[in-house]
């Protein structure tokens, strides 16, 4: 059964104050990946977005894409 929560909860924004708070998580996804990482936590997959725009391109404008969101699964 999945569970989505998307808390605000300040104590859940780092890998130590997650497993104070007890949340055994299984699949995370954060902006932040690279602070979870290697933290009993690995990347498994990263999903593209926009990161912002620019001037330049066939038409003036050119949209940046990047790695925005990772997917990470317990070590």
């Amino acid at each position: 059964m999945w569970k989505y929560d998307r808390s605000e909860d300040q104590a859940l924004t780092t890998p130590g104050g997650a497993e104070e708070a007890g949340v055994d998580w299984d699949v995370l996804v954060r902006e932040d990946w690279g602070v979870w990482e290697g933290k009993g936590w690995k990347l498994v997959e990263t999903i593209e977005g926009l990161e912002g725009v620019e001037r330049g391109g066939k038409f003036g404008l050119r949209v940046k894409w990047g790695e925005r969101i990772g997917v990470l699964v317990r070590d």
